[in-house]
């Protein structure tokens, strides 16, 4: 290491976030804070990150990484830079928010009750009004319809919202195709994304193989991630899903040029609802989606990846082992695993219920 980058390395040594750096796989620099959670000069990169270490190196040049990961029982984000050749990582903590999980439990079965029996009532009503060929009856359905489903999505993530917040979410894995799985899911997005004229493109590697996951959640992480995507990609725009794998990992892939996102939020992305006061941005929600998707991706053993800056879209890498679970783990025995979260409505339209057009809901 020449001596002008361990003079900038240097000046890490006074402060209480946790920073290490690495040069060709192996930890160079870490200072104390680092040390404190069992990074140590030496160690090998793989030690800390596993298989996602070897896609690091292969990630846009100048544009700011986000990573999430646990360290010593720790939850941090590291914010990774490129530093003379090598990889500079600064963790910050994750806070908790303060917030009864049980309340929100019970909020949403409080609502999903009655507008089950709201939706079906009105429901028995469609074919009717649907007969008139009233272009402001149909109109009048599509928002009805528009409106279940995005009460619906509320709904489902009340329900998730307190596992999320005290880290007690549950996966049932079960062994998956995993090319025909996303490319079910992009059959399923294609034909929404043309009704707010957004381009969607797939692409699979040549050979199908399998990984252990949780269907049901991982489709909604992977939904969460395309409803932002489209959220920030004006028309006329493109949204990239890419499947591809590593010796150890699969790694699913949502790229789109849209607006991106400013440097100095990108730290903040994956922390609970915590959304700054001053974004006035109508598409900015309350912060779920994303913590979503990095718990599911952590049950999975797996590690999330996001790369924003501003104009120049958003690059977001889902890591997943390819590994079999132990046997034993009760996750491949639950019974839940079976139950749909959405109570048996589409999956796509709840989860893009937001971000979709009346035109979607029309028909139905």
């Amino acid at each position: 290491m020449d001596e002008a980058l361990s003079a900038v390395l240097s000046t890490y040594n006074y402060i209480q976030q946790p920073v290490f750096f690495s040069q060709d796989g192996v930890i160079s620099y870490c200072n104390h804070p680092a040390q404190d959670l069992f990074v140590h000069t030496g160690d090998r990169l793989t030690e800390i990150l596993g298989d996602e270490a070897a896609f690091l190196t292969d990630l846009q040049q100048d544009t700011p990484t986000l990573m999430p990961l646990s360290l010593a029982g720790n939850c941090l984000q590291a914010n990774i830079l490129r530093l003379g050749g090598g990889l500079l990582f600064i963790f910050t903590a994750e806070n908790q928010p303060e917030i009864s999980s049980q309340i929100l439990s019970s909020v949403a079965q409080a609502v999903r009750t009655p507008l089950s029996n709201l939706f079906g009532v009105a429901a028995s009503l469609f074919p009717t009004l649907e007969e008139l060929e009233d272009p402001a009856a149909q109109q009048d359905v599509a928002a009805l319809e528009r409106a279940f489903y995005q009460l619906l999505h509320v709904t489902c993530n009340l329900t998730d919202l307190p596992g999320v917040l005290d880290g007690k979410l549950r996966i049932a894995r079960e062994k998956t195709e995993m090319c025909e799985f996303f490319h079910d899911i992009y059959k399923r997005t294609q034909s929404l994304c043309g009704n707010i004229r957004i381009h969607l493109s797939c692409t699979l590697p040549d050979k199908t193989f399998c990984a252990w996951i949780d269907r049901q959640k991982l489709s909604r992480a992977i939904w969460n991630l395309l409803s932002n995507a489209i959220k920030f990609t004006p028309a006329g725009g493109s949204i990239r899903m890419s499947l591809s794998r590593t010796e150890k990992s699969a790694l699913l892939r949502i790229t789109d040029n849209g607006d991106g996102m400013d440097p100095s939020l990108l730290s903040r992305v994956f922390r609970q609802y915590a959304k700054p006061q001053q974004l006035t941005d109508p598409r900015c929600g309350i912060g779920f989606g994303l913590a979503y998707v990095q718990q599911i991706v952590q049950l999975h053993g797996g590690t999330t990846v996001l790369q924003a800056q501003p104009d120049s879209g958003t690059d977001v890498i889902l890591s997943l082992p390819l590994a079999q679970p132990e046997t034993k783990d009760p996750e491949l025995l639950s019974p839940m695993k079976n139950i749909d979260y959405a109570g048996g409505y589409r999956h796509e339209l709840v989860e893009l219920a937001d971000v979709l057009p009346l035109e979607a809901f029309k028909y139905l």
